[in-house]
């Protein structure tokens, strides 16, 4: 079985840890709070930002913990495919040799695994809070939030500023913030990582629908969570149309372009398991035809 080197390794750690601190930083203390939010205004007969506010009915910090929490299937599933699908000779591999500082494959694919979810995840979330930061959509139900007191302004101006706004400081601050949908972005980048994972490793055929049935379940509980934000005037139609195929891309570019997972070994156990299943079914045929010959 192939080794990786532990500086490969380690390099790998070193960026994970770079990309997850710009992550929580931002999440947890507002570091990113030194971007301000562009500031459109608004016309006051905008009939597209009107809509009634209603409060989210999932937090924000839920969809990213449930992002970070499915990474425990990809260890079990790791660990199922090593057992499954691993010859017995490489089992015996050391897991570490000291003194030429190799790591064993099955751990780096399971830190690769984990580690480029998460990586995902958060490099999409990066995308998102600069998205929002720099575009500064107003959402649908910003003049419900903002409470604008009209002894402030005159319609016939044309635009106006937010300064007039009376309401929450924070929640103001927040309805600015429309594009791109935060939760399709992130659901789908999980989504999209999730079903590549299964295609690459799941190579049991015993029930031909079940892989594709769980596949389009999970794309149709993504769709579900992009659209929740429309139908609760928080997103318009195309915040989530573009969350979802900002999510998706980086998860393809690092489910193809990143992870292993359909790397060259991987064509050659799907070319290996085709030819096993053609010899069978070749001679199953055989033993058919010489069953019925002796007939």
């Amino acid at each position: 079985m192939q080794d990786i080197r532990c500086f490969n390794v380690f390099i790998d750690i070193a960026i994970f840890l770079g990309v997850e601190a710009i992550v929580l930083f931002p999440f947890f203390y507002d570091v990113l709070e030194f971007l301000p939010v562009r500031d459109t205004g608004f016309r006051c007969d905008d009939t597209d930002i009107q809509y009634p506010y209603t409060e989210s009915i999932i937090p924000k910090l839920y969809v990213l913990v449930g992002a970070y929490a499915i990474a425990i299937f990809y260890l079990v599933g790791e660990i199922l495919f090593y057992c499954c699908y691993t010859r017995n000779k490489d089992r015996d591999t050391p897991a570490c040799i000291p003194c030429g500082c190799y790591v064993h494959l099955i751990l780096v694919n399971i830190w690769r695994t984990i580690g480029f979810h998460i990586f995902a995840v958060n490099l999409t979330y990066i995308f998102v809070i600069l998205g929002k930061k720099m575009v500064g959509r107003l959402r649908p139900n910003f003049l419900d939030i903002c409470q604008a007191n009209t002894t402030l302004y005159d319609c016939s101006e044309g635009w106006v500023d937010d300064s007039v706004c009376t309401g929450n400081d924070d929640l103001i601050e927040e309805a600015k913030e429309s594009f791109p949908s935060y939760d399709a972005s992130i659901v789908f980048c999980v989504a999209v990582y999730f079903v590549l994972y299964l295609e690459a490793r799941w190579l049991w055929r015993g029930v031909g629908l079940m892989k594709p049935f769980i596949q389009a379940a999970c794309l149709l509980g993504a769709c579900f969570m992009s659209l929740l934000g429309v139908y609760q005037n928080a997103h318009f139609l195309s915040d989530a149309i573009a969350g979802a195929v900002l999510g998706g891309g980086i998860a393809v570019m690092t489910v193809f372009y990143f992870t292993s997972l359909f790397g060259s070994s991987h064509k050659r156990r799907l070319k290996r398991e085709d030819e096993v299943e053609m010899n069978n079914y070749v001679v199953t045929n055989r033993n058919s035809a010489w069953v019925e010959q002796k007939m």
